[in-house]
This record gives structure tokens, C-alpha cells and sequence, in this order.
């Protein structure tokens, strides 16, 4: 319908007619939507001069399929101008020039990831705000009163465990700062219904990948083997290199990957490898010793054709490398009175293991 406007512009083009008195708003009803869009189209389609007076959107003394364009783009324009929700305090002093921005896709649900800081005694307090005020002003609250709101209360509102979750009230009149302990949080404001609703935050699960020539991999930003790990801090995976390079595989870590090869850049941050000035050459004498990794400044893992066991810990920020062919796994067994064991040199309970170096196992005893 839209092209057959545009083709039909040279003959309902009428010259002199007055523009909308809030630009856009064919229909005089207030609001800039989809019926002042339909208005333009019956006039241009159907002649019916109802809203003639106000539909000169652009200016140009003509009414033409521009003026649609124009409408458009108000409605357009209009979806993407949303108040800013600001969160207040979480300081040692309440700052008004200074807000924590929360994100919105609709203007109207508003979200954020509150880190809520020891402020005293364990506990952090905070309220809202549209608007921050200027750094320059002589009456810095003075400025925001009106678009300030917190908790419906009679003093410090305290969000306690069985408050979370639930929809809590906010108003604009004779408002309260929310007081919550420290810890991350997610909030979701919604401005409609005026209500708050406050959840712990999951940090999602940390990830680690082998970057580089590993698995018949070639280096890039989206290829990786993903590691294993049972507690988010130590992560293991048995690899092969074959020696690409005079008879030398290169690797490094990433703990996310990136949507396609060449995006580099997107994992900058996130890339992690050996602390040395140049390719770190991994010898004999170097497996099954720790190794230190760095976020800063590091370098690739050059390693003989092989198969490995790579174990990465990422709060230690250490690397172990088992030769698996050289290096047979260790074998620890618990003696005695376990899980209803007697004593024997052929019986025992096998313990697990991922590096080789710390055990672990479940077992029960009847106290024979």
C-alpha cells in the first residue's frame, strides 16, 4: 500500500494546509500512533478530508506520502526515547549527580544487576531516580525531588530472604530508601505498576576453552575444546596435538569464544595464557608441575606431538600438564572397614581423581 502511496503523490498533493498542532498527531486525539497513520492513508487513498487541517506533517504545504514517512518516524522515534531509571546510594555518601543507569526495551520494565555494597554494618541502601542532577548546581537534590521514588514505608525499608521474589511498592510521596544486606541482586522495576521485584543474582557457570592447535583444531577466535570442570574452579580435558609446527602444537585459554573466527577482539578479555616473554616451550621437566597463567601479557604453549591431560585452575590461575602415554594414572585405595569391607590386601574402595593429586571419596563405616 505503501508503494502505491508514493506513486500517487503527484496527484493528491494539495498546497496551504496548516500543520498538526503536536506534530504527528493527525487525529488531534493526544498521541502519535497507527490511527494517524491511517487517517493520512484514507485522505491520500479515499479523499476523506476529516483531518485535512492537521495533516501537513512535515511543513511543506503539500499532504503526499511524506507526510506518512514523517508519522513514521515520529512512532519510531518515540519507541526508543525512554525515561533512564537511576539507582541511588550504594555510597558512602548519597551522591545526586551519581546513579547506577538500569536498561529498559520497553520503557516501562526497567532492569539491573545491583551490587550492593558493606556500607554499614553489612548493609547497603539505595533509592531511584529519573533524572541526576547537575554536577554545577547550587541545589543538587533540590533538582531531582520530582523524580525521585523508593520504598512504601515508614522508615528504612529492609528486604529481607522472604521479601525476594515478591513485588514490593514504590510511590513517589513520602518514599524510603530500600535496605538490603550485601551481595549481588536483580531487579526488575516496573514504572507502570510502580512495583519492584528483587531476586539474588547467578553468576553464570565460569567456562574455560583450549584455544589453538589441539584436537585437529587450527587458531581461532570461535574454535575451542571446552574443558570439564565439577566445582568452577578447576578445569580439566585430554587433548592430542600433532605437531604442526616442526613437530610442535601451540595453545592458549579463553573462557568464552567468540561467533565467528575472526572476532578476535570480542574474547580480548577473556584470553589467558603462560606468563613468559616469548612462546612458552614446554619440556619434560615441565609436566606435572604447576605452571603459572596471566590474563596480562601472555603467550601461546608450544608442546611436543602428543596426548595430554591439561588441568587449568582458574583461582589459583595455574596449568597442569600430564603426559598420559608417560604419566599412568594414580591409583589411591581406603583399607579396612568401609562400606562394609573387612580388612584385605585385595579389598579396598578406589578413590577419584582429576589431577592425580588430590582424592576423594564416599564411604560409610558400621563401627565394627
Amino acid at each position: 500500500m505503501f508503494a502505491v502511496v508514493l506513486a500517487l503523490t503527484g496527484i493528491f498533493a494539495i498546497s496551504h494546509y496548516a500543520s498538526a498542532a503536536v506534530t504527528g498527531d493527525v487525529n488531534g486525539d493526544g498521541n502519535v500512533n497507527a490511527a494517524d497513520v491511517t487517517a493520512l492513508y484514507n485522505y491520500l487513498l479515499d479523499g476523506d478530508e476529516t483531518y485535512v487541517a492537521t495533516s501537513d506533517v512535515n511543513g511543506d504545504g503539500n499532504i503526499t506520502a511524506a507526510d506518512v514517512t514523517a508519522v513514521y518516524n515520529i512512532i519510531l522515534g518515540q519507541a526508543q526515547e525512554f525515561e533512564t531509571v537511576y539507582i541511588l546510594g550504594n555510597k558512602s555518601t548519597w551522591d545526586p549527580t551519581q546513579g547506577q543507569a538500569m536498561e529498559t526495551e520497553d520503557g516501562v520494565t526497567y532492569t539491573a544487576v545491583y551490587e550492593a555494597k558493606d556500607i554499614n554494618n553489612g548493609y547497603s541502601w539505595f533509592g531511584f531516580t529519573t533524572r541526576l542532577a547537575d554536577a554545577d548546581s547550587e541545589d543538587q537534590w533540590g533538582d531531582i525531588a520530582d523524580y525521585r521514588f523508593g520504598a512504601v514505608s515508614n522508615g528504612s525499608f529492609l528486604v529481607t530472604e522472604e521479601l525476594l521474589g515478591q513485588e514490593l511498592s514504590l510511590t513517589k510521596e513520602g518514599y524510603k530508601s530500600f535496605q538490603i544486606p550485601v551481595g549481588k541482586w536483580d531487579f526488575s522495576l516496573n514504572l507502570e505498576t510502580m512495583k519492584l521485584v528483587i531476586t539474588p543474582h547467578q553468576d553464570p557457570a565460569p567456562e574455560v576453552y583450549i584455544l589453538g592447535e589441539v584436537n585437529g583444531n587450527a587458531w581461532g577466535a570461535a574454535t575451542g575444546v571446552k574443558m570439564e570442570t565439577e566445582d568452577d574452579k578447576v578445569f580439566t580435558a585430554t587433548v592430542t596435538t600433532a605437531g604442526e609446527n616442526d613437530g610442535y602444537s601451540y595453545f592458549g585459554f579463553t573462557k568464552a569464544l567468540a561467533e565467528a573466527d575472526t572476532l578476535w577482539d570480542d574474547i580480548a578479555a577473556q584470553r589467558f595464557g603462560a606468563v613468559s616473554d616469548g612462546d612458552f616451550l614446554v619440556t619434560e621437566e615441565m609436566l606435572n608441575k604447576e605452571l603459572s597463567l596471566t590474563t596480562e601479557g601472555y603467550q601461546a604453549f608450544k608442546i611436543p606431538a602428543g596426548e595430554y591431560t591439561l588441568t587449568v585452575n582458574i583461582e589459583a590461575m595455574t596449568l597442569v600438564i600430564r603426559d598420559v602415554k608417560e604419566t599412568p594414572d594414580a591409583e589411591v585405595y581406603i583399607l579396612g572397614e568401609v562400606n562394609g569391607n573387612k580388612w584385605g590386601a585385595a579389598t579396598g574402595v578406589k578413590m577419584e581423581t582429576e589431577d592425580n593429586k588430590v582424592f576423594t571419596a564416599k564411604v560409610t563405616t558400621a563401627g565394627e
